[in-house]
């Protein structure tokens, strides 16, 4: 049985595509699953999510359950298909294939509603999903996040649960910026950038982009020196940031200052939520 990425983005989409066929006027769909890397809580999942909104002109929001599977109603419907296969089993109506399972859940499970989905349905659409993926990048804490939404192709807001104050604005592709989506916060130019401001640096991988905080400590025509700060292994809010006991320093071209954060009685310096 394919369980993987592929799946999940034909069984989506098909799950849209029906309820779009029974409800036209529906504007909004809330996912809600466990965060298992393989099918769900990953890059190539994101990034379907923003193509399916715009394909079905609805509106979408995936919520992840706590780490762990069997969790929440969609485990148990699974389970009660499955029992009604395994009894009509026990009664000589023998389940060998996909086909056969299904025909058989249709006949025992009135109410609910099962589908086939053939691999060969399935495999049809990798071009175009191999394709839309190419040179995706991950979210940036993906196991920290418990909400995401799409916003529009190749990007999504994000965050820890689904009634945060605020979320980032992520883009899943290097080739799709964010000007349009991010709220205007408190920029100095870099000509203006004094001897201890604080600024965000973003350094994109191959396949991650993370961001750092970082302290000016000295600057030039055209580059500033900082001084990077991490985040103490004790933090669990992934707001505070200390500078570590061997200065990480290096010269880099930048154009945004942030504000100056605020400083707790244990030297951790807290940032606006909205600006990392």
């Amino acid at each position: 049985m394919i369980h993987g990425k592929l799946a999940v983005s034909c069984f989506l989409g098909k799950i849209l595509e029906n309820l779009k066929a029974k409800h036209p006027t529906i504007e909004k769909i809330n996912f809600f699953s466990h965060g298992a890397s393989s099918q769900f809580k990953q890059k190539y999942m994101f990034t379907n999510l923003t193509f399916l909104q715009e394909i079905y002109d609805v509106s979408i929001t995936w919520n992840f359950f706590a780490t762990s599977h069997g969790k929440g109603a969609v485990d148990g419907i699974g389970g009660d298909v499955k029992q009604h296969v395994w009894l009509a089993n026990l009664t000589g109506d023998c389940a060998s294939d996909a086909e056969s399972f299904a025909r058989i859940a249709v006949k025992h499970c009135k109410k609910t509603e099962v589908q086939l989905v053939l691999a060969s349905k399935i495999m049809e659409g990798t071009a175009a999903l191999e394709d839309r993926w190419l040179n995706i990048l991950s979210l940036p804490k993906t196991h920290m996040m418990h909400c995401v939404i799409p916003v529009r192709r190749y990007v999504v807001k994000c965050s820890t649960y689904s009634s945060a104050e605020h979320f980032n604005t992520i883009s899943l592709h290097p080739d799709y910026d964010l000007a349009s989506d991010v709220a205007e916060q408190p920029v100095i130019k870099h000509d203006s950038a004094r001897i201890g401001d604080f600024i965000v640096v973003e350094m994109c991988g191959k396949k991650t982009r993370n961001s750092f905080v970082a302290q000016v400590v000295d600057s030039s025509d055209d580059c500033l020196e900082l001084s990077f700060l991490r985040k103490p292994d004790l933090d669990k809010s992934g707001r505070a940031d200390v500078f570590p006991v061997n200065a990480d320093k290096s010269w880099i071209n930048l154009d945004e200052v942030l504000s100056p954060p605020s400083c707790d009685n244990r030297n951790h310096y807290i940032f606006d939520e909205k600006v990392l």
